[in-house]
């Protein structure tokens, strides 16, 4: 078994932000009390939901690394990225231009854009409801959606949809913000390797993108995919003991 980075950046995916990374962070820091980890904002969501989404990952990555060079000028420790969908694009991009920032990387159902079709990335199950949900402003009405879309092993409750709803209303992504999210996201090709073997998981109930995806991304890396029967496309929220589990058996304790 390999020794487990002692500091950690998560990174989430489309059109969502920090907070709906849930109890997580709490959870991996309990688990594994010798790191720290931190959960980066992506342009355009959240706190920065009125800053300008990026066209290029390349450009994403770039001003993360910003934040993440603050971080890191007081430790030359190691690090991991550990990410989800979109957000684990955003890692592989890190990764390649940057290959001496990170040693381990999580990748959580993620998919490229050379290596499977738009069918198979962004199922027509969400297509279908972006088109209808993200040009309304009915916020309780679009997490429903997104968390019935997203989620398979927990139960999607009044109160966790009107807490979602709540960070909409007061960090509202834009339009335009959510539509060059989706533009950067669809052009990602992924590299031919990364600095890395990356630990790939995947939810078998995956709704938005296909689990072939990280079947496939598997089979480029020419590393094993951990897969949970229960678990949808919000693996972290679905069931985040179960990534804990996995990780735990991967690194050894201190």
């Amino acid at each position: 078994m390999e020794v487990m980075p002692t500091h950690w950046i998560f990174l989430r995916g489309l059109a969502r932000e920090t907070r709906h990374w849930g109890d997580f962070p709490q959870l991996f820091q309990e688990a594994f009390p010798h790191t720290k980890n931190y959960v980066l904002e992506l342009p355009g969501v959240g706190k920065k939901y009125n800053e300008s989404a990026p066209l290029q990952l390349e450009s994403y990555v770039d001003q993360l690394r910003t934040q993440w060079l603050e971080l890191k000028k007081d430790t030359s420790e190691r690090w991991g990225i550990l990410s989800i969908s979109m957000g684990s694009m955003l890692a592989m991009t890190w990764a390649t231009r940057y290959p001496h920032d990170f040693q381990e990387g999580v990748l959580i159902n993620s998919s490229a854009g050379n290596l499977s079709s738009l069918k198979e990335r962004f199922s027509p199950q969400a297509m279908k409801m972006v088109s209808k949900l993200f040009f309304k402003e009915d916020y309780w009405e679009r997490e429903r959606e997104i968390l019935n879309l997203t989620t398979h092993k927990i139960l999607v409750t009044d109160k966790l949809i009107s807490e979602y709803a709540e960070y909409s209303r007061q960090y509202p992504i834009k339009r335009k913000n959510f539509m060059a999210q989706i533009y950067a996201a669809s052009k990602f090709k992924v590299p031919l390797k990364l600095p890395f073997d990356p630990i790939i998981l995947n939810g078998r109930h995956d709704a938005l993108a296909s689990p072939k995806c990280s079947d496939i991304l598997g089979k480029h890396f020419n590393v094993p995919v951990y897969r949970d029967e229960l678990s949808g496309h919000d693996l972290p929220l679905d069931h985040p003991k179960w990534i804990i589990e996995v990780l735990s058996q991967k690194f050894k304790r201190k």
